[in-house]
C-alpha cells in the first residue's frame, strides 16, 4: 500500500515466502525445510526538494519468526526470533 501526497511518501508492504526445500537428507526424514515467512514493513519519507529525500524504513514490524524443520513440521531444527530494524537515511537524486 502506498501512498502519496505533497512531496510525503508512506509505504507499508508484505512479502510472503512460501515454505521451501532448503537441503536433502539421506532420507525424506533427513530433507531440511525453510516455513513460510511473512514479514511486514513500513517507510515514511519526505521530498525536501527535487534531490534530496530523508526516509525512516521499519522492516519485520510483525516480529516473524523464520522456521525450519527436518521432514516434518513436528520437528523442528531452528526457530529463529528478530525483531523489527529501523533504519534511516537520505535518498539523493541529480
Amino acid at each position: 500500500m502506498l501512498y502519496q501526497k505533497s512531496g510525503i511518501e508512506a509505504q507499508v508492504s508484505a512479502s510472503y515466502t512460501s515454505p521451501m526445500l532448503g537441503s536433502l537428507g539421506a532420507d525424506l526424514d533427513g530433507d531440511n525445510y525453510a516455513d513460510s515467512y511473512l514479514p511486514v514493513d513500513a517507510k515514511i519519507s519526505y521530498a525536501v526538494n527535487r534531490h534530496f529525500r530523508p526516509f525512516v524504513e521499519v522492516r519485520n514490524l510483525n516480529d516473524e519468526p523464520r522456521l525450519r524443520y527436518a521432514g516434518t513440521r513436528d520437528r523442528r531444527v531452528a526457530h529463529e526470533i528478530y525483531s523489527w530494524t529501523l533504519y534511516a537515511g537520505m535518498d539523493w537524486s541529480r
